[in-house]
């Protein structure tokens, strides 16, 4: 399956790009913060930052899961799941590289840097393995209740 191969290596250089910023960042921006900033300006940044951390998850979680999404994925297939799994994979490392460059922006933040661990710690939900992918090609078949076997009658048993 050649669009799982693309989504892996795009998800190991995503992986890789972040943990290089995360390296420059420590060894050559150690000294600068933002000074300049009011703690008024600060605190709506952080709240707004968890805001749109905590609403991106469990979307980009659920993206593939969408009624129109599996509709496209399933009528136009691996080009359709290609791109919404590059979308999912592109807005979690996106607020990953943001809240990164935000830790060490604020003289290390603390919550920048919890946001960055929980993003983290998410990343392993959207790997695209051979299996999620081609879970994702498959439709899903509506689950239906079975009826109960009925019980024989006693007239039937007699």
């Amino acid at each position: 399956m050649r669009v799982q191969q693309l989504l892996m290596i795009l998800f190991v250089g995503l992986c890789l790009l972040t943990a290089g910023i995360y390296f420059m960042l420590d060894l050559f921006l150690v000294d600068i913060t933002a000074e300049m900033v009011s703690e008024k300006q600060r605190f709506a940044l952080t709240s707004v930052m968890i805001l749109v951390t905590l609403a991106v998850i469990p979307l980009s979680l659920r993206l593939l899961k969408f009624k129109r999404v599996e509709a496209d994925i399933i009528r136009r297939g691996e080009v359709a799941l290609k791109w919404w799994a590059l979308l999912r994979m592109l807005s979690l490392f996106a607020l990953l590289i943001l809240n990164i460059v935000l830790y060490y922006f604020y003289a290390e933040e603390p919550t920048f840097g919890w946001l960055a661990v929980i993003l983290v710690l998410i990343l392993p939900f959207i790997i695209p393995t051979k299996g999620r992918c081609e879970a994702e090609l498959t439709p899903q078949a509506e689950e239906t209740e079975e009826p109960e076997p009925e019980t024989p009658s006693e007239s039937q048993e007699a």
